[in-house]
């Protein structure tokens, strides 16, 4: 039996709101006793207890969740992810130490916002991942490391999308990936006809895109106008840029977006706030930009 390195909750109902009790350990074996608890962690309260609670935005619920086997790292990723399966049953793509707590935050914010945007990002969660596990596969140690890590929901099937794949049926996606990543400070999504490192993706299953990795999100150094040039969906942006109504609609969209945006926030671990204070309210800045004609002029074709 594997047993955490610090207590999780003693869970007293299902799909209520609740505080936790940490008089107890918990086993992964008596976890799985509560499988559909969909919670966040947020910053610990007084006397050192965490506080649980159901967290909701704007048709988002963040999933809190625990590792209960790490099957393999991923071929590619420069954060060095790991797929796992977690207590849900369901494969996940985690990333964790290699990807730091600034990386970590990005990717949840990222992945909140973008979902309530309409776009085509995975399912995802905060993932525990316990001790003995990483301390069994060295590489998982020191790459994925113990403690919280961003769990993306993993999606099998999926092939680079190259520009030359890049269809009319998608344009609308397409266009708001490229407002998307002007929005959030991402520059790490490019393609041209020499290549490029698009982060899109193609299901052909289902016929549709995947969109992934926000972990260089909120970048400091952003340029608006390497997005102009290099982006793989600038294209897509050029043609929808050109319409006034579909930008005025895409800009209320945003705004109400934001409208969930401290709730993102009070689902972040503790831990991560605690080694990166100063990242929040840059993200907070760099939001509300929407909101200023020069956030629309600098992407305006």
């Amino acid at each position: 039996m594997l047993w955490f390195s610090r207590p999780l909750p003693n869970f007293l109902t299902i799909g209520r709101d609740f505080e936790a009790n940490t008089s107890h350990n918990w086993s992964i074996r008596s976890f799985r006793r509560f499988p559909i608890v969909k919670l966040w962690a947020n910053r610990r309260a007084k006397g050192g207890q965490q506080r649980v609670a159901r967290f909701k935005g704007v048709g988002l619920v963040v999933d809190r969740l625990i590792v209960d086997e790490i099957l393999r790292a991923t071929i590619s990723g420069a954060t060095k992810p790991f797929v796992c399966r977690l207590n849900d049953d369901q494969l996940y793509v985690l990333k964790g130490r290699s990807a730091q707590a600034r990386g970590c935050i990005a990717e949840v914010v990222a992945a909140a916002l973008g979902r309530a945007f309409s776009l085509p990002i995975p399912s995802f969660a905060l993932a525990d991942v316990p001790l003995p596990l990483v301390e069994a596969m060295p590489e998982a140690r020191s790459s994925l490391g113990h403690g919280v890590a961003f769990a993306s929901q993993y999606v099998d099937g999926l092939q680079p999308l190259s520009i030359s794949a890049m269809g009319p049926s998608w344009e609308h996606t397409l266009a708001r990936v490229f407002l998307f990543d002007h929005w959030i400070m991402n520059e790490d999504r490019t393609g041209t006809e020499h290549g490029g490192n698009p982060n899109l993706f193609f299901r052909s299953e289902r016929q549709d895109v995947v969109v992934i990795d926000h972990n260089l999100a909120f970048d400091p150094t952003y340029n608006p106008e390497n997005n102009v040039k290099l982006h793989i969906c600038r294209e897509f942006w050029h043609q929808t840029s050109q319409d006034m109504l579909q930008l005025t609609i895409l800009k209320s969209e945003m705004l109400e977006v934001l409208g969930s945006l401290e709730s993102v926030f009070e689902c972040l671990p503790a831990e991560w706030i605690d080694m990166e204070p100063a990242f929040i309210p840059k993200i907070e800045e760099t939001l509300h930009r929407c909101e200023r004609d020069q956030f629309w002029s600098e992407i305006k074709w």
